[in-house]
C-alpha cells in the first residue's frame, strides 16, 4: 500500500493515525473490497471465514467502515453495505492500490 492510500482510507474513516501497520491497513481493505464485491451484503462471519480473520475482528472493522457514512449496518445478523460514499471510496482506493 502507498502513503496516499493509507491517508486517503484513514481519512475517510475519520481516523488520525491509522496508517501505522500495514496489516491493519491490508484487513481493513480486504474487508471493504469484500463488501463491495458482494451481491448481497455479506455477514460478518462470513467475511471472517473468508479472510481467515475472527468475526469479532471483522466486525470491528465493520464499524469502522461504517463511521463516516461510508457503509450501513444492519441489526442482526450482522452485514455491512456499502453507500454511495463508501462505493466511491472503493473506486478511488482501487486507482491508487
Amino acid at each position: 500500500m502507498n502513503e496516499n492510500f493509507e491517508d486517503t482510507l484513514g481519512e475517510a474513516l475519520g481516523i488520525i493515525a491509522f496508517s501505522y501497520n500495514d496489516t491493519v491497513t491490508q484487513e481493513v481493505w480486504d474487508v471493504l473490497t469484500t463488501i463491495s464485491e458482494a451481491t448481497i451484503p455479506p455477514c460478518s462471519e462470513d467475511i471472517a471465514k473468508s479472510l481467515d480473520l475472527s468475526p469479532t475482528h471483522v466486525e470491528l472493522i465493520q464499524y469502522l467502515i461504517c463511521n463516516n457514512d461510508n457503509a450501513e449496518y444492519g441489526v442482526s445478523p450482522r452485514c455491512c453495505w456499502l453507500t454511495e460514499k463508501g462505493q466511491k471510496l472503493v473506486k478511488e482506493l482501487r486507482n491508487l492500490v
